[in-house]
């Protein structure tokens, strides 16, 4: 087959689609071969289409194509578009194939067909934006191969059909374009997809006691606020600032540390071992890469973690967490916001001593008044204020933004480059829990 007959066959089914319907006769689709000049073009345009558009879409943060479209939402639009053109040309190449107008089979061939075809965009948004109906996705496209090799096959039976020979062809081509967008679709996307994250909050431990239970499921916990004068109160939210005159610079936590864990956890998320069950900490985006909407999203347990200190798992196990979670303004700067929450009285107490160990190879104690200032070349801490008797700490913490973390184990992800200040008051939370008082 030449390019110049192809083209031809193209250019006359253009001309005859101007016509008014009454007046379209039978396109050359009866003549042996003829499915060839018309849908294989489609397939490999649709082939090439799929397999751009789900490598765009699947891309990962630190993937080397990254640097061709460094936005990930440039990135979902354009594969996006891409898929969305792969399922049209299925559509057309059925309709092409099987309509009667157009020396196809029967109407209802056609109907079956398409309708197949047309569920791609469900498909398409199933995998971009709700990864739960990929699943129901899967047997839609597999139904769709079926009923073109079936079609095909029971064309070719027909010794008498001139157009056996193209309907088996193009039948065979279609069952293997839409099988590598299947196999395309689950390399680059990772599946099976991640688990659903417990709601919150959890059961609470058979040590608490009921008032810290009820405290627990009242509400996510009160923190102290910097006001202008860089001083905070109890009973407000935790406020997270730049402090003035912040510096930059590789800034590394002593050993044994909140680095080390932080560097134990990234190589514990790497080696594809988590296997525990979902408990008490969300973890976003750990692996180095940029943070946007986009980015893949590891869900998994802290608690059982290699690196995780004994303070941390007593504050897991006890229901004092802190939580560190990446906040992203409309300018897009962005802010790490440390919040300590005292959900059952006695937790405080651990949390202060989490806040001491992960101070301590700085050489702050932990002992019953301890405070230190730091220069922002000494270490990630900055300062460290602790009052274990009125269970109330003070810190002021340098943080990079390489990690985008929301842990609730206190886990302080301390890298490079970025200085943050916050200040948490865990005695306001204190006595709100011996009060009974829902925490707000």
């Amino acid at each position: 087959m030449s390019a110049a007959a192809a083209w031809g066959a193209w250019a006359q089914a253009l001309r005859l689609l101007r016509r008014p319907a009454t007046q379209w006769p039978a396109l050359p689709l009866s003549a042996p071969g003829a499915g060839w000049r018309f849908t294989l073009p489609l397939m490999l345009v649709g082939v090439l289409a799929a397999t751009l558009g789900f490598s765009l879409v699947g891309l990962r943060s630190g993937d080397f194509s990254t640097r061709f479209l460094p936005m990930a939402a440039l990135r979902e639009a354009v594969g996006a578009a891409l898929l969305a053109l792969v399922f049209a040309l299925l559509l057309a190449e059925s309709a092409l194939r099987w309509a009667p107008r157009f020396g196809g089979q029967s109407s209802r061939t056609a109907l079956v067909s398409a309708a197949l075809y047309a569920l791609g965009p469900l498909w398409l948004w199933s995998q971009t934006l709700l990864w739960p109906l990929l699943w129901w996705a899967w047997p839609l496209a597999l139904a769709a191969v079926v009923w073109q090799v079936h079609a095909g096959l029971r064309q070719a039976a027909q010794p008498s059909d001139s157009r056996a020979l193209a309907y088996t062809a193009t039948s065979v081509i279609t069952a293997a374009a839409v099988l590598l967008l299947l196999a395309s679709l689950a390399r680059c996307s990772g599946l099976p997809a991640a688990p659903t994250v417990p709601p919150f909050p959890w059961s609470a431990p058979p040590e608490w006691s009921d008032a810290a239970a009820s405290a627990a499921r009242s509400g996510t916990g009160a923190v102290a606020r910097p006001d202008e004068s860089g001083q905070g109160g109890p009973g407000e939210r935790v406020g997270l600032v730049p402090p003035d005159g912040a510096g930059s610079g590789a800034m590394t936590l002593p050993p044994g540390t909140a680095a080390s864990a932080t560097a134990d956890l990234e190589r514990w998320v790497r080696s594809g071992q988590p296997t525990e069950p979902l408990t008490r900490t969300v973890l976003q985006d750990l692996l180095p890469g940029p943070i946007d909407g986009f980015d893949r999203r590891i869900t998994e347990s802290y608690a059982h973690a290699p690196g995780a200190s004994d303070a941390m798992r007593q504050v897991l196990t006890t229901g004092a967490m802190a939580r560190v979670e990446n906040v992203a303004r409309q300018d897009r700067s962005r802010y790490l916001h440390l919040t300590i929450e005292d959900l059952g009285g006695h937790g405080s107490a651990l949390a202060a001593k989490l806040l001491s160990e992960i101070a301590s190879g700085s050489g702050l104690q932990g002992d019953e008044r301890t405070q230190r200032s730091m220069s922002a070349d000494d270490s990630s801490i900055s300062r460290l204020e602790c009052d274990l008797p009125t269970r109330e700490c003070k810190l002021e913490v340098l943080v990079g933004e390489r990690y985008h973390v929301r842990a609730e184990s206190g886990q302080l992800p301390a890298d490079e480059l970025r200085r943050y200040v916050a200040r948490v008051d865990l005695g306001a939370l204190a006595a709100r829990a011996k009060a009974k008082r829902p925490i707000e």
